[in-house]
Order: structure tokens, then sequence, then C-alpha cells
């Protein structure tokens, strides 16, 4: 009798140790069209893939097409193409039909009006319909030199630093090349500017640039560049980009360096009805304000030197 009672305590704790190691087990599920089972925690859903985080392998891409079912454990958020979003456990069955149930509530849509889904709380995927700005940097660095018949050194800095989202692009990017050929000076070239890119109706838009550039070699002070267009971006996906840009510039060369400050901080935290024509307004206000100063002071220096030299000569012709 005791050593039943043994058993049956021994296979009591046994079924709690499975129950409890159940739970913990616990993942979302997606089975590929072969019967392959890949557990894991689900980081994202598109009509053409799934992420899928996992201990064994890291994250894993799997592509819809191979995909039978799917089932996850936790809530999920899902937005379909006509922008509804809803939050909850989701599957999709053989038939290619999402599920989200929240509750005793289910909503049912084909994959083809799926648009993203994401962990709650996590930040939406670039597939979503909401469209946050972000930062994007870079920085290059690039030291070339050679010696032999005649001893080159080469220097370049580049930073790049883009606010994006998917229809327009605000962008400030600076560069400084130094160069030199047997200890003589080749190439000393500083630029900095700043551009605004809006697509309003996509895949057209317009875009409007300002540039500073400061060469020690071919003497230049200061040269500002302003200039504006159409731009048109045939292919525009998360692999491949490809933008043209037409439009007409002007450039004009001082002696005299200005630093221009552009709003763009405001801009970012509190932009306006109208930020983005403002922003670009701005740009092309400034450039061409500080421009078209200069150029007068420029020009107006040299027509008092003219003035200047003829009347010296005017003199000289009189006295003699």
């Amino acid at each position: 009798m005791d050593i039943l009672r043994h058993h049956r305590i021994v296979a009591g704790i046994a079924a709690c140790v499975v129950i409890l190691l159940s739970a913990f087990a616990r993942a979302d599920v997606v089975t590929t069209l072969d019967g392959a089972q890949l557990t894991g925690t689900i980081l994202k859903i598109t009509p053409k893939t799934i992420e899928l985080k996992t201990t064994y392998a890291g994250t894993l891409t799997v592509a819809m097409d191979q995909v039978a079912s799917l089932h996850t454990d936790t809530p999920m958020t899902t937005q379909l193409t006509d922008a509804t979003t809803v939050t909850g456990v989701t599957s999709l069955d053989d038939q290619k039909t999402i599920h989200v149930t929240s509750g005793e509530a289910t909503s049912t849509a084909g994959l083809s009006m799926l648009q993203a889904s994401w962990p709650p709380g996590s930040e939406p995927p670039t597939e979503s319909l909401f469209d946050p700005r972000h930062w994007i940097y870079t920085l290059g660095v690039d030291v070339a030199g050679k010696s032999g018949n005649s001893d080159e050194m080469t220097n370049n800095v580049l930073l790049d630093m883009r606010l994006v989202s998917k229809l327009d692009e605000l962008r400030f990017y600076g560069s400084y090349q130094r160069a030199e050929q047997d200890g003589n000076d080749t190439s000393d070239e500083t630029i900095a500017g700043a551009s605004y890119t809006a697509f309003m109706y996509d895949p057209w838009g317009w875009y409007v640039r300002g540039e500073l550039e400061k060469d020690k070699f071919e003497d230049i002070d200061l040269r500002t560049t302003v200039a504006g267009g159409a731009t048109w971006r045939p292919i525009n996906s998360d692999e491949h980009t490809l933008r043209v840009w037409l439009g007409l510039g002007c450039a004009l060369a001082f002696a005299v360096a200005r630093l221009l400050i552009i709003k763009a901080v405001h801009w970012e935290l509190a932009p306006p009805a109208f930020g983005a024509l403002e922003l670009a307004w701005n740009l092309l206000y400034y450039f061409g304000l500080v421009g078209l100063g200069e150029e007068l002071l420029f020009r107006g220096l040299i027509y008092r030197a003219l003035e200047d030299w003829r009347g010296g000569a005017g003199s000289k012709a009189a006295a003699r």
C-alpha cells in the first residue's frame, strides 16, 4: 500500500513538472510547407516574410510563400491595408487567412489585406502605415597614400545626417578633403550643405538644396550653391532605391565666409502645419539672402575700385 502511494506521489510530482515545463516552453509556432515546425518569438509578419527570433538559430526570416500556418502564443498588433489596427493572439491558417483574437472577439482578414504585424509596445516596422521620422547617421574616413616616383597622401572625412520618413527627407552633410603630392598641396576643400526632399505625389516630388564650399587650393573663401527642382524615384524598396533629380541652380563665390544656422531642430520637435514648405523656404531664403548680399557687396567693391581707377587715370591725363 505504501509502495502504491509512493508511486502516486511521484507520478503527481512528475505531472506538475511537465505542466510547468510546458508553460515555460510555450512559444510562437510557424509551420512550413514541408512540415517543419519553427518555434520562437515572432518579431514581424508581413505579406512577404515572417521574422522569428529563436534560441537555436538567432533571428530567422521565413518567406511567406513557404509558410503553411502560424500561431502566436502572445498578442500581436496587426494593421491592415485600410489602416485598421487590432491587437490579439494571431494565427494564419492554410487558406492564408489571418485571425486575431482578443477576448471573445475575433477579426478575420485575407493575407492580401495585411499591412504588418508586430509585438505590442515595440516600434512599428517600416512596412506599417505609421511613419515615424528617424535619424540615419553616416561617418566615413578615407586615408590613402603612395610612395615611389612621387609621394602622395589623401585624407577624406565625410559626415551625413538624415531625418527620413516615407515621404520626405531632411539631410545635413559635410566633407573635408586634403591632398598633397611631393610636399605640395593639391587639394584643401571643405563642404557643408543641407537639402530637403518631399514626395508629395509619390514617386514624384521636389527638392531644394543649399551648399557652402571653401577651397584654399583654388583660392575660394566661400562659394554658395543654391539649387531646386523636381525628383523622381522609380524604385523605392527596403533593398533598392533609385532617384533622379532635375532642376536649376546657381553658384556664387565670395571673399567673406558666413555661418548659416537653420532651425531644423525646431521643425523636428514642433512642426507647424506646413513644416515641410516652411523648411524649404527657409533653406532657399537663407542661402539666397546671404548669396545676394555678398554678391552685391562683392560687385560694389569692384565697381568702387573701377571708379577709383578711372578717377585716378583721368586726373593723371588732365595733369598732363
